[in-house]
């Protein structure tokens, strides 16, 4: 059976885990296929290497687990272990809070057929047959992006919750208005970090979490965020703002092409 030595992260040895790195790579633009176009081929296998490292730290030593991880992080975003959309990932990688213990391996295979078959059923609401639930999601959140806001701070979790009924009614009810909520609240504090406050900053935010995963302002694929908050000593809060809506409609714009092409 093929295995990942945690002690080295190689998997069998050197360059099979060359091989396998620059086989996920070739898998996970299939998976997401705007990445090619955002991030160069070294950046790519970087972020294949700490899925690899990540998934270590939950006992996962076998390719199959730890192939799951990885495309977990890109179809879900690569903070899916700790994010509030999804707790029965968390469940699943962890005892009381306690990462696996590795070697194990019948206990990690239990562990990554309970993983896949929660997270079928979740992508199978989410994306829907053909990706066209996300795609449908991804044009109506660009409409809206044009549309007048209320100013009132008050109105923020409201109104979050109503765009996301609207824009992706199957994740909502899937994720459940209380997560949602939670998610809201890990926005606003998230935006306050980067001193923006506003309503509509932290709505384009949540809505990022939304679509991209509660940890997209880490998540080493989506490197535009980091970069729309970066010189925060230089650029004030409304600029980088303005900069992260910009990217985030380019983002939609160049996520929705590249689903189109790959149909």
């Amino acid at each position: 059976m093929l295995r990942i030595h945690a002690d080295q992260l190689a998997i069998f040895e050197h360059a099979a885990l060359h091989d396998f790195e620059e086989e996920m790579v070739e898998h996970c633009a299939v998976l997401s296929p705007w990445i090619e176009a955002a991030i160069d081929r070294g950046g790519q296998v970087a972020i294949v290497r700490a899925a690899i490292a990540r998934a270590a730290d939950y006992g996962f030593t076998l390719k199959g687990p730890v192939r799951l991880f990885i495309e977990l992080g890109f179809l879900l975003g690569h903070g899916f272990d700790a994010d509030v959309q999804y707790p029965w990932a968390r469940m699943l990688l962890t005892r009381a809070g306690e990462t696996r213990p590795r070697g194990a391996d019948i206990e990690q295979m239990d562990c990554a057929a309970g993983l896949h078959g929660a997270a079928r059923d979740a992508l199978r609401v989410i994306r829907g047959p053909g990706d066209q639930a996300l795609c449908s999601a991804l044009r109506r959140f660009s409409d809206l992006m044009s549309r007048p806001l209320s100013s009132q701070r008050d109105d923020v979790t409201r109104m979050a919750l109503t765009r996301f009924k609207h824009v992706h009614p199957e994740k909502f009810a899937f994720v459940g208005e209380l997560a949602l909520r939670t998610l809201v609240a890990e926005a606003t504090e998230e935006a306050a970090r980067h001193g923006l406050d506003t309503p509509w900053d932290i709505l384009l935010l949540v809505s990022c979490m939304f679509l991209y995963g509660q940890g997209c302002t880490r998540d080493p694929s989506l490197p535009w965020i980091a970069h729309a908050f970066a010189d925060e000593t230089s650029a004030s809060p409304a600029l980088r703002s303005l900069r992260f809506e910009e990217q985030m409609r380019r983002t939609i714009r160049d996520t929705l092409a590249a689903m189109e092409r790959n149909r």
